[in-house]
């Protein structure tokens, strides 16, 4: 509480502030409530990047922060203030049904950098409604975060050669098993394959090599109703597979119960053989994983791993409707200066990485010393903080998702590729992975649990009784797996492909 009162009485000031009047030379100033949260950057490091805006753009903003605590509840307080918030991120499907929102059409042809990220990932059609309205920048896009990393240094080890590496299903599971016999990591502490604990990384993992549509809503065409897919002919199969693969050990029998930070820690420590966790997971401890296991490294199936139907096995995570908004009081100029201001941040791989991590020349410059004029063309960079320096938190970093990571890719210390992020670049962002069949629709969960009372209920049931059936503590077998579609549809299930129905067909204008 005592962080609030503190937060929005730096508000008031700057509400005092802003009502002055303005001399004819002053800045635009806008105030902008930015999507990371964590600790505020020094007065003296914030003022450096400010004022490097300002010199730059000619607008004066004000970022705030928020500090990971109860950020919903603060953000709705500082929108509902008295100090205009001219932008801030969110679900736009939620606040234009307020009014709280103006669309940007008007805007776009303001901001062709920006744009020219997003050519490759989509484009604006996470923040378009079935009118054509844009009432956002998308800040993420489809993209594949659930790849098959296979530790190389092991490959190579068991005898396997490039050749030979594991490129389908069936070459995985072999070779998850001979990894379990051969134990490359020692005293039966290797751990074959990690996910993160819930059924979703093995679902946009591999669901797509026993199934048509993967992880995605699907058309079922003998009813013409959109289902979820679970529903999908192939779901059973994989999830006998990822049973099998936990009863017999491939699946740690602790993996349900790892956090997050748990799944980190055994891949920084080099135990683990395949990892099906997120992306990051594996690019951010890649370097730790190095210092504790010299020579290890990871292979990735660059063309997507083929499945037992012949198909990829992974799907793409769909874009979702969060977004990049632009509070409906704000007048048009200040707009206008907040998309100057993302126009110039895109307009060189410098510029955003300098609102990333601070002044370029005071906490960062290219590696030349070590990789020659090369650095500057690979994004190669050395921190000149040695931690004597003013602390900057990404205080004026207003990311637009997964095109900046691509586009932004960095190094690691050594000088070797962040693993996530060489995967962007080379291959874009839905690479190698299914789309999903209702890629670019935004379904309105707010109409979805007003029409279908018993929504969040079938959601709940549905990830609780699919880990049971994983996890054997009910017994797999397509008399009990019927049973339980029974027990969905008698909570539900047909208003719930319903009302996703209704939703698919009022967005791309069918009968």
């Amino acid at each position: 509480m005592k962080k609030l009162l503190t937060l929005l009485l730096a508000l008031t000031m700057l509400a005092t502030m802003l009502s002055m009047p303005a001399l004819a030379e002053d800045p635009v100033t806008i105030n902008v409530i930015n999507a990371f949260s964590g600790a505020p950057s020094s007065d003296e490091a914030y003022k450096q990047v400010q004022d490097w805006l300002l010199e730059n753009t000619g607008v004066l903003v004000n970022s705030i922060m928020l500090d990971g605590t109860n950020d919903t509840e603060k953000k709705n307080l500082l929108l509902t203030g008295d100090t205009l918030i001219d932008v801030w991120w969110g679900d736009w499907m939620q606040y234009a049904e307020y009014g709280m929102i103006q669309p940007i059409n008007d805007y776009l042809e303001q901001i062709p950098n920006t744009l020219a990220t997003w050519e490759n990932y989509g484009g604006l059609m996470t923040c378009t409604d079935s009118d054509g309205t844009v009432w956002g920048l998308p800040r993420n896009a489809n993209r594949v975060f659930y790849r098959c990393f296979i530790r190389k240094d092991y490959l190579d080890a068991m005898g396997y050669t490039e050749e030979t590496y594991p490129k389908t299903f069936e070459e995985l599971e072999k070779y998850l098993y001979e990894v379990q016999k051969a134990d490359p990591y020692g005293n039966g502490e290797t751990i074959c394959l990690i996910t993160r604990n819930n059924m979703t990384a093995l679902e946009y993992q591999y669901l797509g090599g026993f199934t048509k549509y993967g992880r995605s809503n699907w058309l079922d065409e003998t009813d013409g109703l959109i289902k979820p897919y679970y529903l999908q002919e192939g779901y059973y199969d994989f999830l006998a597979k990822m049973h099998q693969w936990y009863k017999d050990g491939i699946i740690h029998k602790e993996n349900p119960a790892w956090d997050t930070n748990t799944v980190r820690q055994y891949l920084a420590a080099g135990r683990v053989a395949v990892s099906g966790a997120y992306g990051t997971d594996v690019g951010n401890q890649a370097i730790n994983m190095r210092k504790n296991v010299p020579g290890s490294s990871w292979y990735c199936p660059v063309d997507g791993l083929i499945g037992l139907n012949g198909e990829m096995c992974e799907t793409a995570i769909k874009a979702e409707s969060g977004a990049i908004l632009f509070n409906a009081k704000s007048p048009s100029e200040h707009v206008e200066a907040f998309l100057k201001v993302l126009e110039f941040l895109f307009s060189d791989w410098a510029n955003n990485y300098t609102s990333q991590v601070g002044m370029q020349g005071v906490y960062w410059d290219y590696d030349v010393e070590n990789y020659g004029e090369e650095a500057k063309t690979l994004h190669i960079v050395k921190s000149l903080n040695d931690g004597s320096l003013p602390s900057y938190n990404k205080t004026f970093w207003f990311s637009i998702g997964l095109p900046t990571e691509a586009d932004c890719v960095m190094y690691d210390p050594d000088g070797i590729q962040n693993v996530q992020n060489e995967y962007i670049r080379r291959q874009g962002d839905v690479h190698a992975a299914k789309l999903q069949f209702d890629v670019g629709m935004n379904y309105n969960t707010t109409e979805l649990y007003d029409n279908v009372m018993t929504a969040n209920d079938i959601e709940t049931m549905v990830s609780e009784e699919i880990m049971k059936f994983f996890k054997g503590e009910v017994e797999l077998t397509p008399e009990n797996w019927q049973s339980f579609i029974k027990k969905l549809y008698s909570n539900g299930m047909q208003d719930y492909c319903e009302e996703l129905t209704r939703q698919y067909k009022e967005a791309k204008g069918l009968d």
